[in-house]
């Protein structure tokens, strides 16, 4: 798992991070009539674009079978990032590798996805709260 530390509060921003021999390219949008974050992905040939940031496990998911990673969006508050200056202390994103990715499917499978059990099963495999300390 690593965290990517580039995210400032600045609108539209783009950067890369360093993903094995690749480069994973990240493209943030935010929005303040909406107050919320969009983020677009480029790895190799795979774009996603538009994808909303919101507090999820793994907000890529639906790409598991396509992607070799995962991105974890944590808040402090268990509130989304809404602000442009969410990235600065409450919030923050990492990038799940497959073993991070295939830990949380057996998670799935022991506990219903949602429930008090399975959060505390990925609080306590992730150390989330450790993470803001």
């Amino acid at each position: 798992m690593t965290r990517i530390d580039r995210i400032m509060p600045i609108p539209i921003q783009e950067f890369f991070v360093v993903y094995g021999n690749d480069r994973i390219f990240f493209k943030m949008r935010y929005y303040t009539l909406t107050k919320g974050w969009t983020i677009d992905i480029k790895y190799r040939d795979i774009e996603i674009v538009g994808l909303a940031v919101i507090g999820m496990i793994n907000i890529l998911y639906q790409f598991k079978n396509i992607l070799p990673f995962g991105l974890m969006v944590c808040s402090r508050n268990n509130i989304d990032p809404i602000f442009l200056n969410s990235f600065d202390n409450d919030c923050f994103i990492n990038i799940l590798d497959k073993t991070d990715m295939d830990n949380l499917e057996i998670i799935r499978t022991q506990y219903k996805d949602g429930s008090p059990q399975f959060q505390e099963q990925v609080e306590k495999y992730f150390n989330t709260a450790s993470n803001f300390e």
